[in-house]
């Protein structure tokens, strides 16, 4: 009688520990898949922009590409928040040199939503501006020049 609830206990055991992976195997993945849908709620459509050139950055430099073009929505509910909004969305990538730093620039959407995230990724050699109406994708273009990557276009 003892061997098996000896037996039953083990197996218990091994049920609820084999219970705890597959849990934590899912949860992981629900949580990846969760964050790329939630991180366009979570950031103003600057830092999501500047974290989208990133991601393609990191693309390009691992590629042998010379240069890569992508599109880019931003999320209009949440560029609608600017106090500044007319039924479009206007990105700017304005050119703010600094000491030692010539290339440093900030992402503007919408003349409200900003961040300079992105320079830890790109170059920016020249300020650009493009507007579409919501829902309309922007086109931005990097291009590799040695090992630095740089943001050279903004339609």
């Amino acid at each position: 009688m003892r061997e098996d609830a000896a037996g039953t206990g083990r197996r218990k055991v091994i049920f609820l520990i084999l219970f705890i992976i597959i849990a934590s195997l899912l949860i992981f993945k629900a949580a990846t898949i969760g964050w790329e849908l939630l991180r366009p709620k979570l950031f103003d459509p600057a830092v999501d922009l500047a974290y989208v050139v990133k991601g393609k950055s990191k693309q390009l430099k691992s590629s042998k590409l010379r240069e890569i073009s992508f599109q880019f929505i931003p999320n209009a509910a949440r560029a609608k928040k600017s106090p500044r909004f007319n039924t479009a969305v206007k990105i700017e990538v304005i050119l703010r040199p600094r000491p030692g730093n010539p290339m440093r620039s900030g992402i503007l959407v919408n003349s409200w939503s900003h961040t300079t995230v992105h320079n830890r990724f790109v170059k920016v050699e020249d300020s650009m501006v493009a507007q579409h109406e919501f829902g309309q994708p922007f086109t931005i273009t990097l291009e590799k020049r040695g090992s630095d990557i740089f943001w050279t276009g903004l339609e």
